[in-house]
């Protein structure tokens, strides 16, 4: 998701394409049995979209251990960012500002 609104494309969650697409395909590569699933997939976004910037972030800070980063501070900067992407032909960013846990 994070990647779509940086690179300009917007990607949709559902489309061809799209941010579950990708996850699907990854999952295939990986060999994550239950993530290969369409409705595992929307299912489990449903459930984690307000905390995705956390895991995010610490995703971003393994990654980057000498840095310094504070892992709240980053999810921070994320759920900022994420508020300004919006899937195409959509008017709603891709986790509404209301469900989105603020790490403040």
């Amino acid at each position: 998701m994070w990647d779509s609104i940086q690179r300009q494309e917007f990607k949709g969650l559902h489309g061809t394409g799209g941010i579950l697409e990708q996850v699907r395909t990854i999952a295939k590569q990986e060999g994550i049995q239950r993530a290969r699933d369409k409705d595992v997939l929307s299912m489990t976004w449903m459930t984690y979209r307000g905390g995705v910037h956390l895991g995010m972030a610490m995703d971003y800070c393994e990654d980057n251990p000498g840095m310094g980063l504070e892992v709240l501070d980053v999810a921070e900067k994320f759920r900022l960012g994420l508020r300004q992407g919006f899937p195409k032909k959509t008017r709603k960013p891709y986790v509404l500002e209301e469900e989105k846990f603020s790490f403040v």
